[in-house]
């Protein structure tokens, strides 16, 4: 019989099957395991250790796994980055859109506040209105306009929105299929 006890070899299994072990545990272990007797309630553990005694002799390993599973896992590194590339670049895409609508939205703007205030002249800017009443009414005359080409702008953005929406759609569809 084995010098160690059972309490030590409990320790030494657990110690194996949390892969804690040293090689010294592991020769114990197998040395213990190989003995005709064992404590019945490491029956299980004994099977266990019989059945990788006999598979050692017969595993042999291919010439060259090493290389090719080396390159197995730098090929899915390097797959996995062009995915995160075009994740990058495809957020970027997504909002083009959107800044051509909205900095065609300030042109107009722009370009219609210059019209309005020029009336095709070339006027001196007066400071302000005399009567009350009129300058009442022509603030409301500009917010209405202004108020008109934010609707219109609006709607152009809705229009843009539901565009890359579908864009979006077929790209991820098309990455999913990938």
């Amino acid at each position: 019989m084995n010098e160690y006890n059972k309490n030590d070899i409990k320790h030494i299994l657990d110690r194996y099957y949390e892969g804690k072990s040293s090689a010294a545990d592991d020769a114990i272990l197998r040395s213990y395991f190989a003995e005709d007797e064992v404590d019945e309630e490491f029956a299980d553990d004994k099977l266990f250790f019989e059945a990788l005694a006999d598979t050692n002799d017969l595993i042999e390993v291919p010439s060259g796994l090493e290389q090719r599973l080396s390159d197995a896992v730098d090929s899915w590194n390097d797959s996995e980055n062009r995915i995160a590339d075009s994740r990058r670049r495809f957020r970027l895409v997504k909002f083009i859109p959107t800044f051509g609508i909205a900095a065609s939205i300030a042109i107009l703007f722009a370009i219609g506040s210059f019209v309005i205030n020029n009336n095709g002249q070339n006027r001196e800017p007066a400071d302000t209105f005399t009567d009350p009443m009129e300058a009442y009414a022509e603030t409301q005359r500009v917010l209405a306009l202004f108020a008109g080409t934010m609707e219109k702008g609006n709607e152009g953005l809705e229009i843009a929105n539901q565009g890359r929406e579908k864009a979006l759609a077929m790209a991820m569809e098309q990455l999913n299929k990938i």
